[in-house]
């Protein structure tokens, strides 16, 4: 509650796919979505745990694919439309959503590079924000990297990325 208190806006991220909390005449899924102060009050004593943080202001998102070495990067524009969800993934099924191929900052995949070999992965998709000042925000990579939504929207091909991959070193 203290935490509620200092911030402006706040997000909500169930760890796990869990059932839906339904407060009053709002639906929480495991879609990223907007927490309202006033939702605080009519928790139970007890729910499942949650990620809960402010919401950042966003200018677009980029979800960056990444492959021995190598970007392939998405920008994806969701904040324009008036009562959009913060989740992009929620905006895809309005319509109200742009994407495109992006090239990220050299630095920023140096950074992000360095992540990737800490980690000790040679795949992943990244997904990060950018803000309106312009500064690169990562969110999380995830090891499995669904790769359809960079692949298709972006013209990537990484089907076939990822084959030639396979085929250089498994071969």
């Amino acid at each position: 509650r203290r935490f509620q208190e200092e911030a402006a806006e706040l997000i909500t991220k169930d760890m796990e796919e869990t059932k839906v909390l339904t407060l009053g005449p709002h639906d929480f899924v495991h879609a990223t979505s907007e927490f309202k102060k006033e939702n605080w009050n009519h928790l139970e004593a007890q729910f499942f745990p949650s990620l809960v943080q402010e919401k950042i202001a966003k200018a677009y998102e980029v979800r960056s694919f990444f492959l021995d070495g190598r970007f392939f990067s998405q920008c994806i524009v969701a904040q324009s439309h008036r009562g959009n969800s913060p989740d992009y993934r929620e905006n895809a099924r309005t319509g109200f959503l742009r994407m495109a191929p992006y090239q990220l900052p050299k630095a920023t995949e140096q950074k992000l590079t360095r992540l990737m070999d800490r980690l000790d992965l040679n795949c992943g998709s990244i997904d990060l924000a950018v803000n309106p000042d312009g500064e690169y925000i990562f969110f999380e990579v995830n090891p499995v990297g669904q790769i359809g939504f960079v692949s298709y929207e972006s013209n990537y091909h990484l089907e076939f990325e990822i084959a030639q991959y396979i085929h250089k070193h498994v071969s």
